[in-house]
């Protein structure tokens, strides 16, 4: 029998799906038990606490003459890692040779015309880094958070570089620094400026983040 699972910080639907033994995500995210939450979720950007259904798996038996040699084609899920990396400026950083390391694996890679980088990573990488010719960015693989929560809305801003959370400040400052944030980027981009991360607010934040 298939069975809900909550999701943890850091999950998303491929993993989640390789974990329980799935060679193709979809076949867990598009069981009819997940509609909800498709409607409001992305395969890759989870909310701990989500209930996601994991269906039993299907055994396919094919009949295949013997004495031949046949082709079996198996789909299986692969997850890309996607940046665009830019200056103080907003400038992509265009064709910069830099390194992304993944757990003991180093691979020199240069940033395409439009601060770029595209590659293929294991399914349950969790973390990596970014080595750039002037510093080393730390990136989580699944901790995003939905654009509709309060996590998510300052993980984006800190992404674009309008929010910068400080340990140090207590929950006012905290407070004050998100609206400003807020802001700015509604400033930037055209928006009612508010200071408010309303649903408007929101839709071009998760557009321009890209996710």
């Amino acid at each position: 029998m298939g069975r809900y699972r909550i999701v943890k910080e850091g999950e998303h639907v491929p993993r989640i799906a390789a974990a329980e033994g799935f060679r193709d995500f979809a076949s867990v995210w598009n069981d009819p038990s997940n509609a909800a939450l498709r409607r409001t979720r992305e395969p890759c950007v989870l909310n701990p606490g989500d209930e996601l259904y994991v269906p039993d798996r299907e055994t396919k038996a094919v009949v295949a003459e013997t004495g031949k040699t046949h082709e079996f084609v198996v789909r299986q899920t692969r997850l890309h890692l996607h940046l665009v990396v830019r200056d103080l400026n907003d400038e992509p950083l265009s064709s910069v040779p830099c390194e992304l390391r993944i757990g003991s694996r180093t691979e020199a890679l240069t940033l395409d015309g439009s601060g770029e980088l595209d590659r293929v990573i294991p399914i349950q990488t969790e973390s990596c880094e970014l080595q750039l010719p002037d510093r080393t960015v730390g990136l989580l693989v699944g901790h995003l958070d939905p654009v509709d929560k309060p996590a998510g809305q300052r993980a984006r801003l800190s992404n674009l570089g309008f929010y910068a959370p400080d340990s140090e400040h207590d929950s006012d400052e905290d407070e004050r620094s998100f609206r400003s944030a807020v802001e700015e980027f509604q400033c930037d981009h055209g928006l009612i400026v508010d200071g408010k991360c309303g649903t408007v607010t929101q839709a071009k934040l998760k557009a321009i983040h890209g996710s």
